[in-house]
């Protein structure tokens, strides 16, 4: 039996790394946020970051109108900062019926830029943390991550 799981392992990682028109980096991240000089507790401010999609490929938005496809996630230092309210999104947004799913999805197509208020909780310390979302093309999914750190 430990055999045979060791040999769906393989041939799980194999058939992953045999997916030649996948390309792992098809997102460029940028970080867009200006951060002012001098920070202070409880003050809040907002981040933001660019993703442009390569031709093929698409990100899931962080605003799921079903349950099914898996919401972009911004994870952050909870000693540094917290969270206020919602993600924003721009970009090319694209919502619709999927017929795999049998669900609405919401995805980025192209380019996408998610805003993000935060409160300070700690000045000394950099605004850290991911981004984890699912990086798709016409195949496959796979989770992808991008992380981040602003001084």
């Amino acid at each position: 039996m430990k055999n045979l799981l060791i040999l769906f392992a393989l041939f799980g990682v194999s058939a992953l790394m045999a997916q030649p028109n996948f390309n792992m980096n098809a997102v460029q991240w940028k970080q867009e946020t200006v951060l002012p000089t001098k920070l202070k507790k409880g003050q809040e401010i907002e981040i933001k970051f660019s993703a442009k999609i390569a031709e093929g490929y698409h990100i899931y938005s962080a605003h799921q109108p079903g349950k099914s496809a898996l919401p972009l996630v911004m994870e952050y230092d909870k000693t540094a900062v917290e969270p206020v309210g919602k993600i924003e999104e721009g970009g090319n947004l694209i919502t619709k019926y999927d017929e795999i799913f049998k669900d609405n999805i919401a995805y980025f197509d192209g380019n996408a830029t998610f805003t993000q208020k935060i409160k300070i909780l700690n000045p000394k310390k950099p605004i850290a943390g991911k981004c984890k979302y699912q990086l798709c093309n016409d195949e496959m999914c796979l989770p992808a991550m991008y992380e981040f750190s602003l001084q």
